[in-house]
């Protein structure tokens, strides 16, 4: 199965050689050769079918702007039609943006992980029951002198604080504290009971 990618090239044999230019190829080539470029339509088809009969493709009695329009498709959000006929390609550039940006995205999700991790665990089931709160409800109990304050008892399969952080979003001025991490064997259950309690 073939697909997008500007490696046109295995062991120095061309690796598209007997295949037709399909839209996939045609892109693989656009991006081979005028990836960072602005072009117009017409001389980039006629470079690619050039480029791709040279090396031992197959050129079929087809279309070349259909061709072309179907490669644009596959290239977004890629490729850019700046005016009539003329189109720019940053297929690398927004590639290595992308993965740039997913990479920051894990770190600071790592992170943030690293920074609600739980005060104390007990037991080691796959399964948790957690307690969080803001250091801001605990402030303001204290300096009311009392010795209660708001918390979120919850459940979860996965990580505790993986989903502390799914619940959170990007409202809260502050990052809550995990007080206390149970890992048990049947979560749910266990929380229910725990809520039953409390509100005996």
């Amino acid at each position: 199965m073939l697909k997008l990618d500007s490696n046109l090239f295995q062991n120095d044999k061309y690796k598209y050689k007997n295949i037709d230019l399909t839209p996939l190829v045609f892109s693989s080539i656009l991006i081979y050769l005028f990836d960072g470029k602005q072009f117009k339509r017409q001389n980039a088809i006629d470079e690619i079918r050039d480029f791709h009969r040279k090396n031992g493709g197959k050129l079929q009695k087809v279309n070349y702007v259909s061709t072309f329009k179907r490669s644009c498709g596959n290239l977004k959000p890629y490729i850019k039609n700046l005016s009539y006929g003329v189109w720019q390609l940053n297929f690398r550039k927004k590639y290595i943006e992308s993965a740039e940006k997913v990479e920051q995205k894990r770190k600071i999700e790592k992170d943030d992980n690293a920074l609600i991790s739980p005060k104390e665990t007990i037991g080691t089931w796959e399964e948790a029951i957690y307690v969080y709160y803001y250091n801001t409800y605990k402030k303001y109990a204290l300096f009311k002198n009392k010795n209660t304050w708001p918390c979120k008892i919850g459940e979860t399969s996965s990580n505790v604080s993986e989903r502390i952080l799914n619940q959170l979003g990007t409202v809260y001025p502050e990052y809550p504290i995990i007080g206390l991490e149970i890992r048990c064997s049947s979560a749910a259950k266990l929380e229910k009971a725990i809520h039953s309690i409390l509100k005996s």
